[in-house]
């Protein structure tokens, strides 16, 4: 049992993919969604990360919510997905 990326929830699945440096997430809070390693050492170190972690948590969601999974295994995919979440959050 590992602890999720974006919400810090304990009970999620994280699979790993031996060829890539990708994981499949499920958790109960945040949905199902995909993370590399180059995006997880990133934002780990990244200022701010709480509030961007929220953020990306509630993209994770809309994502499976609406029958998608959220991306994240570049810097651009979760540079985007906090930029399309900010936006949303606004209004």
């Amino acid at each position: 049992m590992s602890k999720c990326y974006l919400c810090d929830h304990f009970k999620v699945k994280a699979t790993f993919t031996i060829h890539t440096d990708r994981c499949r997430v499920e958790c109960p809070s945040c949905g199902e969604y995909t993370i590399s390693e180059s995006v997880r050492s990133a934002i780990a170190n990244r200022p701010g990360w709480g509030e961007q972690k929220l953020l990306l948590a509630k993209a994770a969601r809309r994502n499976f919510d609406a029958n998608t999974v959220l991306e994240l295994n570049t810097e651009d995919d979760w540079l985007e997905a906090l930029r399309a979440e900010a936006a949303k959050s606004q209004g």
